[in-house]
C-alpha cells in the first residue's frame, strides 16, 4: 500500500503542477496584474479561477483533482500532513 501511496502522491503533485501552470497561463492572458498577484500572493490564483470560472474550469479541476490525489497518496503512504 505504501508504493501505491507514493505513486498516487507523485501523480497528484504532477497533476497539481500542470493545473497551476494552466491557471497561471490563463491569468497572464487575462491581465498581467492577475499573473503577478498569482505568483506572489497565496490564494490569488483560486480567487482568479473562481471569478473567471468560464475560462478556468478545466485547469481548476485538474489543480484540485491533483491536490486531492496527492492528499490521498500521503494518507496511503503513511505520510502525515
Amino acid at each position: 500500500m505504501i508504493t501505491v501511496g507514493h505513486l498516487l502522491l507523485t501523480a497528484g503533485l504532477i497533476a497539481s503542477l500542470v493545473g497551476y501552470v494552466l491557471l497561471l497561463t490563463a491569468a497572464f492572458k487575462h491581465h498581467t496584474a492577475w499573473f503577478l498577484g498569482s505568483l506572489l500572493l497565496p490564494f490569488v490564483i483560486l480567487l482568479f479561477a473562481l471569478l473567471h470560472l468560464r475560462d478556468t474550469a478545466v485547469p481548476l479541476a485538474i489543480f484540485l483533482a491533483g491536490g486531492m490525489a496527492s492528499t490521498l497518496g500521503c494518507h496511503l503512504a503513511g505520510i502525515l500532513i
